[in-house]
């Protein structure tokens, strides 16, 4: 069955996709990724189900899609929330009958490979607001596991950040955080998840001036009471009412500056609006 991989970008999406990968009976099987958000929606059909010689312009020999390399193992469909209405249609398709057609051919494939997805965007809003198919979404959404954000599990911070530190100190030198940084780091809302936990550490060790991590060789800036409600309610799309007035206040009333600076739709940003009975 496929699985659905839910959580914000840098929290490990992919590492949770491999490690299904070698825990599954298709261990011994190809583990093919493919990122959807990457790629132009002209060349993802390309790349996903593949062309024959001569297809179109630029064709000059077969290309094998991403697809069909997974057969027999998983393929691994990152940032599906990216993928554009005309492939959503094509990916259902094979969903139901397990078969691709090659652009220019005229034969169907049958294809048996098991499909990760896994998205940072939230795809029940997105299946309101028209951006996602819903028929494609139930079919997806089979077995659903989520990845928390960082700030949500910060008893892991100073691990984690422990076993980046012996992964990017040299051998000759023992580096150690300093107290003030361990403190930072368990303040900090991390935006960018662990990966951006491994960057800082990874910058830290380049940038220290001795042994000791101290703040400044992080280049962290917490945040003030006000910017981390804002990245919470972005996280949770719990917004309350007084963070979306401060917002309409704060861009005199301009909707859509203020759905921008909470990250979210216009469309989202009124919903809000008239669940906490506000009157533009």
């Amino acid at each position: 069955g496929a699985v659905l991989i839910s959580g914000e970008t840098g929290t490990g999406k992919g590492l949770c996709a491999r490690t299904i990968h070698r825990q599954s009976s298709r261990k011994h099987g190809p583990f093919i990724t493919i990122n959807c958000g990457a790629l132009p929606s002209t060349l993802l059909h390309s790349e996903l189900f593949g062309h024959e010689k001569g297809a179109f312009t630029g064709a000059e020999k077969l290309y094998i899609g991403h697809i069909e390399r997974a057969d027999k193992g998983i393929l691994f469909l990152d940032e599906i929330g990216d993928l554009s209405l005309d492939s959503q249609v094509h990916l259902l398709q094979f969903l139901e009958d397990h078969t691709i057609e090659r652009l220019g051919a005229n034969r169907a494939i049958c294809i048996d490979c098991r499909i990760i997805f896994a998205s940072h965007v939230n795809l029940e809003t997105a299946v309101e607001e028209g951006q996602f198919r819903e028929d494609l979404y139930h079919r997806l959404n089979i077995l659903r596991l989520h990845v928390p954000s960082l700030r949500d599990r910060r008893e892991d911070i100073e691990l984690l950040a422990n076993a980046y530190l012996q992964q990017y100190s040299p051998a000759t030198r023992a580096f150690k955080f300093s107290e003030r940084a361990l403190e930072s780091m368990l303040r900090y809302e991390w935006p960018g998840n662990v990966r951006e936990l491994k960057n800082r550490i990874h910058r830290a060790v380049v940038m220290a001036d001795n042994c000791s991590i101290c703040e400044p060789d992080m280049g962290m800036k917490v945040v003030n009471d006000q910017q981390a409600k804002i990245k919470l309610a972005q996280q949770r799309m719990d917004i309350d009412t007084e963070v979306l007035l401060d917002a309409i206040n704060r861009h005199n009333h301009n909707i859509s500056a203020a759905a921008r600076e909470l990250n979210i739709s216009r469309t989202t940003f009124y919903r809000l609006v008239k669940k906490c009975k506000i009157k533009l």
